[in-house]
C-alpha cells in the first residue's frame, strides 16, 4: 500500500515538473538573454539588444523594456544627429511612451530612476510631430544646401548631380534651388567646343524653362542662368 502510494506521488511530482518544465525553460532562456543583452549594449551593439529582445512581453519582463529603452535610445540620437530627413518621428514618440510604461511598472526599482536622465535628453528633441517637421525643414535644407554648394564649388560635377537627384526624392529643399545646381552642373560638365548641337539645344532648353518657372526667385540665380542661355545660343 505504501509503495502503491509512493509511485502515484511520484508519478504527480514527475507529473508536476513535465507541466512546469517548458516555463522553467522559458525563465532559463529569458535570462540568458538579459545577461546577452546587457554585454551587448555596455559592446556598443545596440541594435542587437533591440533583436535579441524583440517579441517579449515587456509588461511581464519589465528588465527586457528597459534594455531595449536604452539601445533604442542610443540608435535614436546617432540616427537623429547623421540624417534627421529621414528620421521617423514614430520612434520618439514610442520611446517616451515605453519610458512612462516602465516607470510605472517598476516606480521604485533604481532603473527606473536611472531613466530620468533620458527623459532629461528627450526633452531636448521636438515635443509635436509638428515641431518635429519644423526643426527637420530647418536643418534639412541648411545641411542640404551646404552639401550642393561645397561639391559644386569643389568642381564635383557628378557629386552635385547625385545629390540633387537625392534630394529632389526628400521633397525637403526648395525645388528651384535643387534644379538650379542640377543645371549649372550638366552646364559645367559640358565641354561646350566638342557638344553636339542637339546637346546644346538640349540644356539650352532647360535653362529656358528654369528661367520661365522660378524667373526672380533668386537674383543671383537669375544672373548665372541667363549667362549660360548666352553661351548656349
Amino acid at each position: 500500500m505504501a509503495e502503491s502510494k509512493n509511485k502515484i506521488m511520484t508519478i504527480r511530482i514527475l507529473y508536476l515538473f513535465l507541466l512546469l518544465l517548458p516555463q522553467l525553460l522559458q525563465a532559463q532562456t529569458l535570462r540568458e538573454k538579459l545577461s546577452l543583452a546587457d554585454k551587448e549594449y555596455h559592446k556598443g551593439n545596440y541594435q542587437q539588444v533591440v533583436d535579441l529582445l524583440k517579441g517579449e512581453d515587456f509588461l511581464k519582463t519589465p528588465e527586457a523594456l528597459y534594455w531595449v529603452i536604452q539601445a533604442r535610445f542610443a540608435l535614436l540620437q546617432k540616427d537623429y544627429s547623421e540624417n534627421i530627413v529621414k528620421f521617423d518621428y514614430n520612434r520618439l514618440s514610442s520611446l517616451r511612451t515605453d519610458i512612462a510604461t516602465y516607470k510605472a511598472l517598476t516606480a521604485k526599482n533604481k532603473k527606473a530612476r536611472s531613466l530620468t536622465a533620458v527623459e532629461e535628453v528627450l526633452e531636448q528633441y521636438p515635443p509635436t510631430e509638428l515641431d518635429f517637421i519644423v526643426q527637420k525643414i530647418e536643418h534639412a535644407e541648411g545641411g542640404q544646401m551646404q552639401q550642393l554648394k561645397e561639391a559644386f564649388e569643389s568642381k564635383d560635377y557628378d557629386q552635385v548631380l547625385q545629390l540633387a537627384e537625392e534630394f529632389h526624392k526628400d521633397k525637403v529643399l526648395r525645388p528651384f534651388v535643387i534644379e538650379y545646381y542640377r543645371l549649372m552642373a550638366a552646364y559645367k560638365k559640358i565641354n561646350l567646343r566638342k557638344a553636339s548641337r542637339s546637346e546644346k539645344e538640349q540644356l539650352y532648353n532647360q535653362f529656358k524653362a528654369y528661367k520661365e518657372a522660378y524667373h526672380h526667385k533668386n537674383i543671383l540665380y537669375d544672373q548665372a542662368v541667363e549667362a549660360a542661355i548666352r553661351e548656349l545660343r
